[in-house]
């Protein structure tokens, strides 16, 4: 099983996107989908192809799939009483992936309302 992908596509898009509305209609929905793309556009890649963060017919990473990743493995991290410990592994997993991968890929979903509105104080809502 290989777990940690190695991201090397740069050049994200929907980097501007303040919410995930419209990742559904865009995220590869059918495992054979997912097959076709590469490892690198998801949280967990073979063979689980685990939160998709590349829309269907691209390799570039979209901001608007990272942010449907952080929110999803956060909902699976609430309610973690009932999973499995495999389930919680991932979800951690993908949730500090995609805050890393946001951050490199400066998606605007990372920053704080000050660095949003231009002030001086420079601050991140995850470290």
């Amino acid at each position: 099983m290989r777990l940690y992908s190695s991201y090397s596509f740069f050049g994200a898009t929907n980097v501007d996107a303040k919410n995930s509305i419209g990742w559904e209609s865009r995220k590869p929905k059918r495992r054979s989908e997912r097959r076709k793309m590469p490892n690198e556009c998801f949280l967990i890649g073979a063979p689980e192809y685990k939160y998709p963060i590349c829309a269907k017919g691209s390799r570039a990473i979209d901001c608007q799939g990272l942010m449907a990743a952080h929110q999803r493995a956060t909902l699976i991290l609430k309610g973690s009483r009932k999973k499995s410990t495999k389930a919680i592994r991932d979800a951690r997993h993908a949730r500090r992936m995609s805050i890393k991968l946001a951050k490199k890929n400066k998606c605007s979903w990372t920053n704080t309302r000050t660095e949003k509105l231009g002030r001086k104080r420079k601050s991140s809502r995850f470290g």
